[in-house]
């Protein structure tokens, strides 16, 4: 299975949370996240313990098994692997491989936002609803640059809001001023014409 370094980790759902794997896991096309778009990988857990892997429509049927309520044991052809499950949900699964950093990303085909996704859109997704960094370099700073574009925009605004607060405040004492000019000269105006009486 194809596997990435994490970055970082935030906000990922508890791996000890209780939950039925095999019925996540089972009746689903499961595609590998690859950054290689000529593979096309996808995974079918069946439940008499056989895994159907598919390599560009080329299947082949190995076993897979629970080991403990959040460990899996596939067999991949080349090899037996133990995966930890890092995150599971009805979108995808996050398994690391056991004792090392590194992680591979399953997406249910059934999610239709998500089965046809490319591999930056999928980095994305899991850098946003998952709280998983596998962002490459470039990438960090293309979001750096976005998050400063909207901080300017953000101060434009707010500076322009003061601005015509200002302005309103400016002419909301100029209209004050008016108002309290005309009634000082009615009076005036009252006074004069009840002195002339």
């Amino acid at each position: 299975m194809k596997t990435f370094i994490v970055n970082s980790v935030k906000g990922v759902v508890d791996q000890k949370k209780k939950f039925d794997v095999t019925s996540k896991l089972m009746g689903r096309e499961w595609r590998m996240l690859s950054d290689d778009p000529g593979v096309n990988c996808k995974y079918i857990f069946l439940k008499d313990g056989k895994l159907v892997l598919s390599v560009n429509g080329i299947s082949t049927y190995t076993t897979w098994q629970m080991a403990t309520p959040t460990a899996i044991i596939m067999h991949e052809g080349v090899g037996t692997f133990l995966y930890k499950i890092f995150h599971l949900d009805e979108d995808i699964i996050v398994l690391n491989l056991d004792g090392t950093e590194n992680f591979c990303f399953l997406i249910n085909q059934e999610n239709k936002n998500l089965a046809n996704s490319s591999f930056s859109d999928i980095q994305w997704y899991l850098f946003r609803h998952c709280g998983i960094d596998i962002l490459s370099q470039e990438q960090k700073d293309e979001l750096k640059r976005e998050e400063e574009k909207i901080r300017k925009r953000k101060v434009a605004i707010e500076m322009q809001s003061n601005h015509y607060s200002e302005k309103e405040n400016d002419f909301t004492f100029y209209i004050l001023g008016i108002i309290a000019g005309l009634i000082v000269l009615i009076i005036m105006i009252v006074a004069l014409f009840l002195n002339m009486r």
